[in-house]
């Protein structure tokens, strides 16, 4: 700066202190230290995998296979006071962050919120203790001070540098009012980091702040005493440590398929294994991973309003008894009894009976206007019950409104304000257990009762998806469950729940990595024969089939009905997918092209498109930067679009041959409005390399343009011979709902069987 120079003209130091004073860096200096940082975050990530046999590999191997220190790493806890434990817990953290952004089947176990808060907490901290570890690496790499540092002796140097300084204010001040001294706090900071490599303390440069303030120098509040010490403007090109500096690095690792045994006899090629070993129990990323919640229910004593206007508790509510709704008497299937397993439960407005943070109550706005349900944890709701998505789940919190009812005239609703909501701690009891009514399905395909007491009643729906959202994946559910009922009660009645519980979270994961990419590849279902739905009607069929959820003794099996809760929430829109494409091929040999299927686009409550009409999807294939090739589909010609959720069900073929398991690393989507040219969202699918097997689904994160979260894309990928894509063409135009119903027939059956043999092996 000409007018420091001018300045030091007159001041009697030497000129190494007129150079230190002078030296003023760009970011690059920031830039080295957030990348020492990432290296050291890297470095401290523990733990190693588990093996059935032996000892495995260690995580950081698994996830940051080249990784070795830089320089200045060693130096970085010493420097900062941040101790291995903190570097430790903070590599947890953005490991599940990157592992939240990257996965597909793992996603929707890992606790989001929780996450985020855990980065952005450590984030905090290290910008509260950056100030000498910047220092120290500026005084060694900074040559402009590096070199006349080298040439001083350093107390004689810090007390020159001190004088200057104050010597310095009347000018400083004049420049100040002028409007001449660009940059003060980049400026005054330096000078703090340069005492710092003097020597100086950090209480000492507080002190010579309030020196330099009394003497009237304009320092500016984010550098002045104390609030100095977390300034890190420095690194603005990398304002914080996150998953976006490891993603690179660590997403083979995350999404790595691996084949394995299991000492309970199956075995399955899964998917994000890696990511699922280091979350699982005992694992260090296991407080970031929530397990299957085993459905959205009430506590015992909640009060149901029946038929006759009566109040019965829930638990003495059977199957066959008829309870009230907004839409008229409607007949109890079974009660679901699962197990609270510690769960937090809820109360509004002060009122006695108790739910789950997924349990859905009517909106009472109307449903053009907003979501259809409402739940105090959405997003879980969402994941456990498929389909509901589709009609918006939004939050409920104070200020949201339901429906209730009168009890004398059920039929009439009111909207009630959430006023108060109230959490209750669950209880010792390893058995307690939760209820939930279900309701035998009508044309509505919609489940209401009402619940509350003599001061309110709120209007809730029972935790089912909603068939008409999912006609083929409920076909096949069901057609599964009844192949593999007969093996469930064979196995696994006499086992305690909380043993059964334990063993379908962990067959869950077997399931969602590998059942369905087996059944798809046993065999052609294009041409798929038989099938019929029951009386004519989807919901007849299911109302045939809920008989298999009760006891000959007309109890709730809940051996059976734990395995539906289990199945629906982890495959039924995966299968919903896949009957919309009958015609696709799974060859057991992968080829060289590569076909993306585009399913659908989940949008956030907050970010519904309730006023943009088609919707065109860019498909990019990226390597190192680049498109390879560009390809547009739209939203029009697939199952019908919501505001909440879009649907495009298209393929696209990339022209680019890939070898043998490799890809292009990343796709690209953009989403543009029709006949515009700019896109409202954006969204990243991460591939692994090798692709392995050789069908993938993936959820791409979408963001809004100004970097909003606002959904997810859900697609998958597959390896293709130039064979496979003839047939495909060639099928496509067979066809037809009929068609796809049989197929989800076939592939229910097809399920069953496998299943069937799984739980044999398991039940040895």
């Amino acid at each position: 700066m000409p007018s420091n120079i001018k300045l030091l003209s007159r001041l009697a130091v030497e000129d190494p202190i007129k150079e230190m004073l002078l030296a003023l860096p760009d970011f690059s200096v920031g830039d080295q230290v957030h990348d020492i940082y990432v290296n050291r975050l890297k470095g401290a990530t523990p733990g190693r995998h588990s093996k059935h046999y032996g000892m495995g590999d260690r995580f950081i191997d698994i996830f940051f296979p080249r990784w070795s220190a830089v320089r200045f790493a060693p130096d970085v806890s010493r420097l900062t006071g941040l101790d291995d434990g903190f570097w430790s817990d903070f590599a947890v953290a953005v490991l599940c962050q990157s592992m939240d952004a990257l996965t597909h089947q793992l996603h929707p176990q890992l606790k989001h919120d929780d996450i985020n808060n855990a980065v952005n907490a450590h984030n905090q901290l290290l910008k509260n203790s950056s100030s000498g570890f910047y220092s120290y690496v500026f005084s060694q790499v900074f040559t402009d001070f590096s070199v006349p540092l080298s040439k001083v002796n350093k107390n004689t140097a810090r007390a020159q540098y001190i004088q200057a300084l104050k010597d310095g204010v009347n000018i400083h001040a004049l420049w100040y009012s002028e409007g001449q001294w660009k940059n003060p706090d980049w400026e005054m900071f330096h000078h703090y980091i340069k005492l710092l490599a003097l020597g100086s303390s950090p209480q000492e440069i507080d002190d010579l702040i309030g020196q330099l303030k009394s003497l009237g120098l304009p320092v500016p509040g984010n550098v002045s005493q104390s609030a100095w010490r977390s300034y890190t403007f420095y690194m603005q090109n990398h304002p914080q440590l996150d998953h976006g500096d490891i993603d690179s690095a660590a997403k083979n690792g995350i999404l790595k398929s691996e084949y394995q045994p299991s000492p309970t006899g199956w075995g399955s090629s899964m998917e994000e294994e890696n990511s699922f070993e280091f979350t699982a129990n005992g694992m260090p990323g296991n407080g970031f991973r929530s397990s299957p919640s085993g459905g959205s229910c009430f506590g015992k004593g909640t009060l149901v309003l029946m038929e006759d206007l009566s109040l019965k508790p829930i638990e003495q509510v059977r199957s066959g008894d008829k309870v009230a709704s907004p839409q008229g008497p409607r007949e109890v299937a079974f009660v679901s009894t699962p197990l609270r397993k510690g769960r937090m439960s809820y109360s509004v407005n002060g009122q006695a009976f108790s739910f789950t943070e997924t349990h859905p109550f009517l909106s009472g706005v109307r449903a053009e206007l907003g979501t259809r349900l409402l739940a105090v944890d959405p997003q879980g709701l969402n994941h456990w019950v498929p389909t509901l998505a589709q009609g918006g789940v939004g939050a409920l919190e104070v200020g949201t409104k339901l429906v209730g009812v009168k009890r004398d005239e059920p039929s009439r609703t009111e909207t009630v304000e959430v006023k108060t909501i109230a959490k209750h701690e669950a209880t010792g009891d390893s058995d307690e257990l939760l209820y939930d009514l279900i309701l035998t399905p009508d044309s509505t395909g919609e489940f209401p009762y009402v619940v509350g007491t003599g001061e309110g009643l709120f209007v809730v729906a029972s935790e089912l998806p909603i068939m008409s959202r999912a006609p083929h994946a409920t076909v096949a559910v069901l057609e599964m469950l009844k192949e593999v009922t007969p093996a469930l009660r064979k196995h696994f009645h006499g086992t305690s729940r909380a043993e059964y519980m334990a063993f379908l979270e962990r067959f869950r994961r077997v399931i969602t990595t590998g059942l369905l990419h087996e059944a798809l590849s046993g065999g052609s279902f294009h041409d798929a024969t038989g099938g019929t739905l029951l009386g004519g009607s989807l919901e007849s069929h299911v109302a045939g089939a809920m008989r298999t959820f009760v006891t000959p003794e007309g109890r709730y099996d809940w051996v059976v009905g734990s395995f539906y809760e289990m199945f629906a929430s982890a495959m039924a829109e995966e299968l919903e997918r896949a009957a919309q494409h009958p015609h696709r091929q799974f060859p057991a040999t992968p080829g060289n092209r590569m076909a993306v299927t585009v399913h659908d686009l989940r949008f956030h409550p907050t970010q519904a498109l309730s006023h943009v009409g088609t919707l065109r999807l860019v498909v990019k294939p990226m390597v190192e930067g680049r498109a390879l090739e560009t390809h547009t589909v739209d939203d029009r010609g697939g199952r019908a679009n919501t505001p909440f959720v879009r649907h495009f069900d298209r393929r696209v073929l990339l022209e680019n041959r890939w070898e043998e398991g490799k890809t292009p690393g990343k796709l690209l989507f953009e989403l543009y409005p029709a006949f515009k040219d700019r896109p409202l969202y954006s969204a990243e699918a991460h591939l692994p390399n090798p692709l392995n097997p050789s069908y993938r689904r993936l959820r791409a994160r979408v963001h809004a343009v100004d970097g909003v979260a606002a959904g997810e894309l859900f697609v998958d990928v597959r390896m293709l011979s130039d064979e496979s894509v003839m047939q495909e063409h060639e099928l496509s135009a067979r066809m037809d709902e009929g068609t796809r119903l049989r197929f989800a027939f076939a592939l229910g059956r097809r399920m069953g069987e496998i299943l069937t043999g799984w739980l044999s092996q398991a039940g040895r």
